[in-house]
């Protein structure tokens, strides 16, 4: 048994470093060497090719001018994320204000029906009694005529025939020229005098209210428009 254990460690001391050297790995043994690369020749022919590419040409690229949109998208992004720390995307933007828009226009319809509530409706089921004959205005007596509508109780009518007397004034003093076929928004930008013209184009919105509007006018809304007239009657211009 001694014999055999001395055996082997005579084995391991003659072949021991052997084996562990044979189990390194081998690069480590290798010789070190530095190589140079060299570069590739210059082609001209692949340069001038890629060059004439828009999507290579560096060398001129366009920016992109910004529309309004673009930057007030920009603006409210900024604004929104100091605020609130968050950003909408475009589609989102675009979205807002269309919302935005809506609500613009019928908070303007809402005020403009409440001020002139005339002019967004026409009664067809039950039309107002007096008649829409075309008038001659030049023939025409029109204070006779509304006395006449105000003791038959007839105050709409009387209204209509107050409003085409302010017209026959007006075209009196060249102011408007007068035809059965104009709207009466066509008269209102006849008038040069901003001032006139404020007062005339709200008796016409009066007038339009209780021509197609949905009830007949009383005493106290014919006075009214009454006094609305003579003012636009009586004023002169600069």
């Amino acid at each position: 048994m001694k014999k055999a254990l001395l055996f082997l460690f005579s084995f391991f001391l003659l072949f021991g470093n052997h084996i562990s050297v044979r189990g390194q790995d081998t690069l480590a043994q290798a010789k070190k060497e530095t190589l140079s690369l060299k570069p590739l020749p210059y082609n001209t022919e692949t340069y001038a090719k890629f060059k004439n590419q828009k999507f290579y040409d560096y060398y001129h690229t366009q920016i992109k001018n910004k529309s309004f949109l673009d930057i007030l998208f920009e603006k409210f992004n900024r604004w929104l994320s100091r605020s609130l720390n968050k950003t909408l995307d475009r589609s989102e933007f675009n979205t807002m204000l269309w919302i935005v828009g809506i609500v613009i226009l019928i908070i303007l319809g809402i005020i403009v029906y409440i001020s002139k509530p005339g002019i967004f409706y026409i009664n067809r089921k039950n039309p107002l009694s007096y008649s829409v004959e075309e008038e001659n205005i030049e023939n025409t007596d029109f204070d006779y005529l509304t006395e006449e509508a105000v003791k038959a109780g007839r105050f709409s009518d009387a209204i209509r025939r107050q409003y085409l007397k302010t017209l026959k004034v007006l075209q009196d003093r060249d102011y408007i020229s007068y035809d059965s076929h104009k709207t009466v928004n066509e008269y209102v930008y006849e008038i040069k005098d901003s001032n006139l013209r404020k007062n005339f184009r709200n008796l016409s919105g009066e007038f339009v209210y209780y021509r197609y509007g949905k009830r007949e006018a009383d005493a106290d809304k014919y006075a009214e428009f009454r006094s609305a007239a003579e003012v636009v009657q009586k004023m002169q211009t600069g």
